[in-house]
């Protein structure tokens, strides 16, 4: 990895950050408008599905888009995942100020050392466990447990959609890895991610119901309901994955997950400009530790990484001497 691939790598990783922390501005911008949470939830796979279309089309023909019959069952399951993750997170945002949102999402992370423990064998370590920890209690200030007085009150039922949008998110990125395990090209990933994603939404949520009611908002507010559209398919679902998946070719995913620390900070910004949702000293303050302790779980497992790679190349050059 060079200096400059580092730095291109990680100017990626802050762009799909921001890009993404503006999910629940748009998706509650257009609930406002009168947008039902199933047609909300739609929009985002089908821009999925045209963006990396084009570009597997676009970079590796038609060939890019066929995928090994081991590999079917995990597409369908990360199609499942993108569905449940949309639908939740589009209610969770309805309930909830944007900032608590995005940092219970957030700490998804700290699923996936377990998921990891359990698929490759990743150990846990005492570090693991702390920032397990650490975040745990974070996430208590943030969700209010303590009742600390921020406003947009915390709602149950807010909060149990923001962990179902937690857990789904988590089985995505891990259902996206056993595809590309198994040799999906990553733009045909995300395009038939797209696709079951649709499929399994229009299967719970009517396509009709979903037409009539984009055409009564349209027919209510007027060309004005085409901004939070676009920029929730252009800004938050082309942009984020585009550079996400760059930055994945330049740095480490630890430098990316650092990246989207930004996400929660900036949902928090974007909450208080267009919605004036305001959190309390001690929910900031949960915010902070839930960052720090993504932060210091990964710098951890970098130099971790670091150190066993020298250690093999000291070993290798000895060999070699």
């Amino acid at each position: 990895m060079t200096m400059t691939d580092k730095k291109a790598g990680l100017i990626m990783g802050l762009v799909a950050a921001i890009s993404w922390s503006t999910y629940g501005t748009f998706t509650t911008i257009m609930g406002n408008f009168g947008m039902e949470e199933g047609a909300i939830s739609m929009i985002g796979p089908l821009f999925l599905v045209i963006m990396f279309s084009i570009l597997a089309l676009a970079t590796g023909g038609v060939k890019s888009l066929k995928v090994p019959k081991k590999a079917w069952i995990f597409l369908i399951c990360d199609g499942l995942c993108s569905a449940l993750y949309n639908y939740a997170a589009v209610q969770a945002y309805s309930h909830l100020p944007m900032g608590v949102v995005s940092t219970i999402i957030y700490a998804n992370l700290f699923c996936l050392i377990f998921i990891c423990r359990f698929i490759w064998k990743d150990p846990i370590t005492k570090q693991k466990i702390l920032a397990v920890g650490l975040a745990v209690f974070g996430v208590m200030l943030v969700v209010d447990v303590f009742g600390s007085g921020g406003s947009g009150g915390m709602d149950a039922i807010g909060i149990i959609w923001a962990l179902l949008a937690m857990l789904s998110w988590a089985g995505l990125m891990t259902f996206e890895t056993l595809c590309m395990e198994r040799n999906t090209d990553p733009n045909a990933v995300c395009m038939y991610e797209g696709i079951f994603s649709i499929i399994i939404i229009g299967a719970a949520v009517s396509p009709a119901l979903v037409v009539t009611n984009i055409s009564a908002v349209f027919a209510a507010n007027g060309a004005i309901t085409l901004l939070p559209i676009l920029g929730y398919g252009f800004i938050t679902t082309m942009c984020a994955y585009y550079f996400y998946m760059h930055a994945l070719n330049k740095v480490l995913p630890t430098y990316v997950e650092i990246c989207y620390s930004l996400d929660p900070a900036f949902a928090c910004i974007w909450g208080l400009l267009f919605f004036g949702q305001k959190l309390s000293a001690l929910q900031f303050l949960g915010i902070a530790i839930v960052l720090a302790a993504v932060i210091f779980e990964q710098v951890y497992e970098m130099r971790a990484e670091n150190k066993r790679v020298a250690e093999e190349d000291a070993v290798s050059t000895g060999a070699a001497g």
